[in-house]
């Protein structure tokens, strides 16, 4: 039952970041939801118990937006792996003044990794290929993207407080 309700929590967060978000934002500004996902999930968890929904949630990233499947996947197993062992250095969830902005920086941090790793991939695999055509750059200094990258951080927030709650609601089920 643990299991499903997670499941339905990660199914429901990538078709949120998919479908409904080009609704409230502007497409360049459109929040990446799926990593706020990862984020709270491997503070909340551990990346550990975490690793199958991540794999699960890029996965299905990858097959509603038609990207090459299994790169969301990879990329988001290796931030929240990133985030885990940095965790474990720090322990920052003990200082909770500092893990507030710790946990916004941290997430605009990976929200920017991923789009870099993501267009690295995409564009080595329109080499490897030879694709015509190319994929449209993104402007890493337009104010868009630096609300885009906010706009994730904030997301982060939410997820960690969704993933806190849904833990906890869920310890009832063991």
């Amino acid at each position: 039952m643990r299991n499903l309700f997670i499941a339905i929590f990660c199914a429901a967060i990538v078709l949120l970041h998919i479908s409904a978000a080009g609704i409230f934002f502007k497409s360049e500004r459109i929040p990446n939801i799926t990593l706020a996902l990862v984020i709270g999930l491997v503070f909340i968890l551990g990346f550990e118990k975490s690793f199958v929904w991540i794999v699960i949630a890029g996965l299905l990233l990858d097959a509603v937006s038609g990207r090459i499947f299994g790169t969301s996947a990879l990329i988001l197993a290796l931030i929240g792996w990133a985030i885990s062992a940095l965790s474990t250095a720090v322990n920052f969830r003990s200082r909770r003044l500092l893990f507030l902005p710790v946990l916004f920086l941290l997430s605009a941090g990976l929200a920017f990794v991923f789009d870099i790793s993501e267009g690295t991939i995409i564009r080595a695999s329109g080499a490897w290929f030879n694709v015509q055509g190319g994929v449209s750059g993104i402007n890493y200094f337009s104010g868009d993207y630096v609300l885009k990258i906010s706009y994730t951080a904030f997301f982060a927030f939410i997820m960690y407080y969704l993933a806190a709650r849904l833990n906890k609601f869920l310890s009832v089920w063991r």
